[in-house]
């Protein structure tokens, strides 16, 4: 698994965090996940393909994601519904976008891409292999949220 690749997501979600929606967030220990469920009620999966390949999953808690968008949108959002998904989608499309221009360095060919919004309590995300998936968690004032990566040696 090539672990430092992470790196590029992380600093890009809390780029875009800070910046859309002025959200502070605090790292968690990492951990191997054990299984496929989502760890909140919505979800952002972004591909990277090129020389390397892999699929990245943010997952917002329900209090998490509403913050966070109620910041982006100035004013208080109290239900999880399409408006949410779709925030989630244009976040992680700007996360790949940043991805896309940074990640250079570990090839040129790199392009991470949104792929598509996830949804419901216990949803599945479907790596692009199941094992490992690395779990980088985060707390904020209003929940927390998790990065998983999955890469396909």
């Amino acid at each position: 698994m090539k672990v430092e690749l992470i790196n590029p997501f992380i600093v890009a979600t809390l780029s875009v965090l800070e910046t859309s929606s002025s959200i502070t967030t605090n790292p968690l220990d990492p951990y191997v996940k054990k299984d496929d469920v989502a760890l909140g009620c919505v979800t952002g999966l972004i591909n990277l393909n090129g020389e390397y390949t892999a699929t990245v999953a943010i997952t917002f808690t329900d209090s998490c994601i509403l913050k966070i968008v109620s910041n982006m949108f100035g004013e208080e959002i109290t239900k999880v519904d399409e408006d949410i998904f779709d925030a989630v989608g244009e976040l992680s499309n700007m996360i790949a976008g940043q991805v896309s221009l940074t990640i250079t360095e570990f090839g040129e060919s790199l392009k991470a891409t949104f792929d598509k919004v996830l949804s419901d309590n216990n949803h599945k995300i479907e790596h692009i292999v199941q094992k490992p998936v690395l779990a980088v968690p985060f707390s904020t004032e209003s929940g927390e949220f998790t990065i998983e990566v999955s890469f396909k040696e």
